[in-house]
């Protein structure tokens, strides 16, 4: 990485998060190397997995894949449409979808296309 990118996401770390490298690392480390959603392991170096934080109160949650970060982000915005439609499936009697199964489901209706990392 350059020296550049490397300061940048410092600096980065420290105002958006308040965390050093160590901090970060240390967070990597306790989920033994993976994303804290797949559990895949970060391979792509020197691309970072994206530090998943609440939009409300700015607390860190985890490291992310960019994968589960966008789903991540996708769910949060739409998790009141979600809860309805499994609603609406279970009360016709529709068996219970997995969340892979919803979320492409609902992404053909509303036009968007997955976004893979």
């Amino acid at each position: 990485m350059s020296d550049n990118k490397d300061y940048a996401w410092k600096y980065q770390l420290k105002i958006r998060y308040n965390m050093t490298p160590e901090d970060w690392a240390a967070m990597l480390a306790s989920q033994g190397g993976c994303c804290a959603i797949c559990q895949k392991p970060q391979v792509q170096e020197p691309i970072r997995f994206a530090t998943d934080h609440c939009h409300t109160n700015g607390n860190v949650r985890g490291l992310l894949c960019k994968r589960c970060n966008l789903s991540l982000g996708w769910y949060e915005e739409f998790k009141v449409r979600v809860q309805e439609y499994l609603n609406e499936r279970l009360a016709d009697g529709i068996r219970q979808k997995c969340m892979f199964e919803l979320y492409e489901e609902i992404h053909e209706e509303s036009g968007l296309h997955e976004v893979r990392g």
